[in-house]
């Protein structure tokens, strides 16, 4: 016996695109049991929506950011049903600095980021924590103005997080630009930030249109590797993996003083240069700086590098296997990994 649907209290709202059943709005119960979905148009929206339909949507990033974060600190402190943020096609100009905890921002069409371009004037285009968060399909732009040595895109702690099926394109191919980065670029002290449980996966660091690339493709902590910018990076339990870094510099720079020596990865990376150094990076392709406490315990498994010096360096030898290698001339190559010229 099923229910006639015909006689039934259940409505459908085309305005606000709800259902009603017996005066009770079915969505918003279901929002109530897995979260919130809140949408972002930069063509269209406007910050005084609610942003939780297409046509309500908010107009910046942030704001959804925002909106989300106050929502989840008014529920109770387990509150980690997993709300959504998706943003619609467009270039969006600004700058996002609120921590994402319990959510997806993800771009309206994941498998094509190149649709959603996040261009800060100055800074970074992010610059938060990640505590179980995911970011998928959107493009991550570093600023073309005064602050060029900030990151794309900058987790000062990725916590039980994944970023997935992005794009980072350099603003300025300056000395220290950076795609992605953990932690801070400047200061001194010995806070520790870290990478753990998290996943960076799937993500292009290319060459932008105008032909500019970063000079570091992914780093850990300030570029910088003398004592004065000491900190504590930790990566354990997480993976850096199937990626495409193009850097013209250093494509992998991890400046860690400690990775704990727990399941840390990178794995599957295609790493090279850009235009310049006939393709090659400048200098090492995948390097460890931990500023000598020598606890190299990443594994570095499966890559492939290109590279005019060291393709991989700074690692403990039994934990680098399998890693295809192309050197400029007159460079050495490690024992444990593979020449391919």
């Amino acid at each position: 016996m099923g229910m006639n649907l015909r006689y039934s209290p259940l409505s459908y709202d085309q305005a606000s695109g709800t259902f009603d059943f017996g005066g009770h709005n079915v969505v918003g119960a279901l929002g109530e049991c897995y979260g919130k979905r809140y949408f972002v148009c930069g063509r269209s929206g406007h910050d005084a929506g609610d942003g939780r339909t297409p046509k309500k949507a908010f107009k910046t990033i942030e704001y959804a950011m925002l909106t989300q974060a106050a929502h989840r600190s008014s529920k109770a402190y387990d509150y980690d049903w997993g709300d959504e943020i998706i943003v619609m096609p467009g270039t969006y100009v600004e700058s996002m600095t609120t921590n994402l905890t319990n959510v997806t921002l993800k771009g309206a069409i994941t498998h094509n980021p190149n649709l959603v371009i996040v261009t800060p004037t100055d800074g970074s285009a992010y610059a938060g924590s990640l505590d179980n968060a995911t970011i998928r399909g959107m493009t991550f732009r570093s600023s073309n103005g005064t602050n060029t040595t900030y990151a794309a895109f900058r987790a000062q702690n990725m916590y039980r997080s994944i970023i997935d099926g992005c794009i980072f394109e350099a603003g300025a191919n300056i000395a220290d630009s950076t795609g992605f980065r953990i932690g801070l670029e400047v200061g001194t002290g010995t806070t520790i930030y870290w990478m753990q449980r998290s996943r960076f996966t799937n993500n292009l660091i290319g060459t932008r249109y105008s032909g500019m690339n970063f000079y570091y493709g992914i780093c850990f902590g300030p570029t910088c590797t003398t004592s004065a910018y000491d900190k504590y990076q930790v990566m354990q339990d997480s993976t850096i993996g199937w990626n495409d870094v193009a850097a013209e510099t250093y494509g992998i720079e991890m400046n860690v003083r400690y990775t704990t020596g727990s399941n840390a990865m990178i794995r599957n990376n295609n790493v090279h240069g850009g235009l310049l150094y006939n393709g090659n990076c400048r200098y090492e392709g995948i390097r460890a700086y931990d500023r000598g406490h020598n606890n190299k315990q990443i594994k570095v498994y499966w890559n492939n590098i290109s590279a005019q010096s060291d393709c991989i360096n700074g690692f403990d030898s039994q934990n680098v296997m399998g890693n295809i290698v192309g050197l400029g001339s007159g460079q050495g190559t490690p024992a444990d990994e593979v020449m391919c010229n």
